[in-house]
């Protein structure tokens, strides 16, 4: 079998979440006799033979090439990476309001607008987590039988891992860890501070910080 893999072009300045997902899932599936090929902006895709896409991410920086590969009646796996505080119903009427003044506003689309399509041109969605799922699901009004939830996986390099030069270099032992950018806010790092502040437990952050007022 051979799968393009298609992410967008920012995770080349974002080394985050993205990116990683779509290394370790390259990696396993190698593991596994698969023939991964990561396309680049570049490539010519239209004449090549591949069994079918993988595309990381629904949104602006990906829509045009699913179109594309649609129109083209290439088999296309979606995995969205979508989070919203906001409720289902919250987004199916925005989503209802934004369709039906479409014909006032072409050319104009709203980020649900944009994920709903590309879910919907896609064969199959795999979301990390069965909220995420969920939200899929019902906000978009997409059959649970397109979506199978495939969960972020941890590396095995980290079973054999020791606590001995951590507590060593830190004199920490016993504390609460978050892993990953710590300047998303969507991370809800803020939060998490203040709570282990009132916990009085110590905090060990791993992860990007960039220059955000965040």
């Amino acid at each position: 079998m051979k799968i393009g893999f298609i992410a967008p072009q920012s995770i080349s300045v974002v080394n985050g979440g993205v990116r990683t997902q779509a290394l370790m899932t390259a990696q396993s599936l190698v593991e596994l006799g698969v023939e991964v090929v990561f396309i680049s902006p570049w490539d010519d895709i239209s004449d090549t033979e591949f069994d079918l896409f993988h595309v990381f991410t629904a949104g602006y920086e990906t829509i045009g090439i699913v179109s594309r590969l649609r129109e083209l009646h290439k088999k296309i796996i979606v995995s969205p990476v979508m989070f919203s505080n906001r409720g289902f119903k919250t987004i199916q009427r925005a989503l209802t309001i934004e369709e039906k003044l479409s014909s006032l506003s072409k050319g104009i689309r709203s980020e649900f607008g944009i994920k709903k399509e590309v879910c919907n041109l896609a064969d199959r969605i795999l979301p990390n987590t069965s909220d995420e799922a969920e939200l899929i699901s019902k906000a978009f009004e997409i059959d649970s039988s397109k979506i199978n939830v495939v969960p972020n996986g941890v590396e095995l390099r980290f079973l054999s891992s020791k606590p001995e030069l951590f507590i060593e270099k830190t004199g920490l032992k016993d504390f609460v860890l978050f892993a990953g950018q710590a300047s998303a806010p969507r991370k809800n790092v803020l939060s998490l501070i203040n709570a282990v502040q009132e916990l009085e437990v110590d905090l060990v952050i791993i992860g990007d910080f960039d220059n955000t007022g965040y």
